[in-house]
């Protein structure tokens, strides 16, 4: 997984599985790592190591002391991971302190190098959602519950139902094995509507049926008789656990494994709407 495809999974699914630093040691003859450099060092150590309180405290140290200054982007990454992470654990509060903070300070600043959105309009909705007390009444107990209902509503189109399946933030489009953007959810569900080839298939019904283990990654609801702006044919939905029980389905992800586009090795709406051609 690439640096960029790695940060935007991890800004978009607010799940940090990582081991070791971010920042490579020092060796001779090289330029030692700037404050803020060691700060994002230190705070994804402990973020990675479920430390999520730690990593907050280190935020708060950084905000007293002035190194936290609403300069640098890498600023507005820190408190949006540790946000998402507390909105995760439940820490509602939290997590709404730190989006507002990035909303606040870097608002006018686009949320990524190819989004089309400010980090304030990308926020919005999460923020919002946490003001109202950030409940997840999207959720179903089990992945195949989900799938199922995901599926039900794909057969026929029905916008009304998938709009209540789909979270309503942190929405994002991926390529197998390549990128993942985030993208407004309005356009994920014409997506849907619009770039079918004929009746669809669920390919992977009988593996989603089987109980998911503790800890479970995310899994997929792998569907095929699409055709997207790409080429694909196949089109797998995200179905991502909770930390607290339950399944929450977050967005899509174009192609598998040995599916090549029409266009290409690569995805060529990358960083665009996803209705391009």
């Amino acid at each position: 997984m690439g640096g960029r495809q790695w940060m935007a999974w991890m800004l978009m699914a607010g799940t940090f599985a990582l081991g070791g630093s971010m920042l490579v040691a020092e060796t001779e003859g090289e330029v030692a790592p700037s404050p803020l450099e060691q700060l994002e060092n230190r705070f994804f150590e402990a973020l990675g190591g479920g430390q999520a309180t730690a990593a907050e405290a280190l935020l708060l140290e950084s905000m007293r002391n002035g190194l936290l200054s609403g300069q640098d982007p890498v600023e507005a990454t820190l408190m949006v991971s540790v946000g998402n992470e507390m909105g995760e654990l439940g820490m509602v509060a939290s997590a709404a302190f730190w989006l507002k903070q990035v909303q606040q300070r870097f608002g006018d600043t686009p949320a990524g190098e190819n989004s089309d959105q400010t980090w304030a309009q990308l926020l919005a909705p999460k923020i919002a959602w946490l003001e109202q007390g950030g409940r997840r009444t999207w959720v179903e107990s089990t992945a195949e519950r989900l799938a199922r209902k995901i599926f039900q509503g794909l057969q026929p189109y029905d916008r009304s139902s998938l709009d209540g399946l789909l979270v309503p933030f942190d929405v994002y489009i991926g390529w197998w094995q390549s990128e993942l953007e985030p993208v407004k959810r309005e356009e994920l569900l014409a997506f849907l509507e619009s770039n079918r080839a004929g009746p669809l298939t669920w390919v992977d019904e009988k593996k989603l049926a089987a109980p998911a283990g503790d800890g479970e990654a995310v899994v997929y609801l792998k569907t095929k008789g699409w055709s997207t702006p790409d080429g694909y044919s196949t089109l797998q939905f995200a179905l991502h656990p909770l930390t607290g029980g339950g399944w929450e389905w977050r967005g899509v992800v174009l192609g598998e494994e040995g599916e090549l586009p029409v266009h290409g090795d690569r995805p060529a709406s990358e960083g665009s709407p996803l209705g391009s051609p």
